[in-house]
């Protein structure tokens, strides 16, 4: 669990090869974590954030940004896994 401020708690999982691998899709809309990218940002340090003008809802509201996002890491845990 990460503390994320706010009184927000949030879990991270990281395992396998990706270990250590992290992004953050945030929809700065979002009426209920919106506000806390700065800190989740500062949890998470070694994440690239994406920024989104989506709400709660991205995987309906930036879907093709979701799907970016999934590849890109796809594609770092590619390049790093044992041949």
């Amino acid at each position: 669990m990460v503390d994320v401020g706010g009184g927000v708690r949030m879990h991270v999982m990281q395992a396998g090869p990706a270990d250590g691998l992290s992004v953050l899709l945030w929809g700065v809309k979002d009426p209920i974590l919106g506000r806390l990218l700065r800190r989740t940002a500062r949890a998470l340090p070694q994440a690239p954030v994406t920024e989104t003008g989506a709400g709660h809802f991205l995987q309906e509201e930036v879907p093709d940004e979701i799907a970016e996002a999934i590849a890109g890491v796809a594609t770092k845990v590619r390049a790093t896994a044992d041949p």
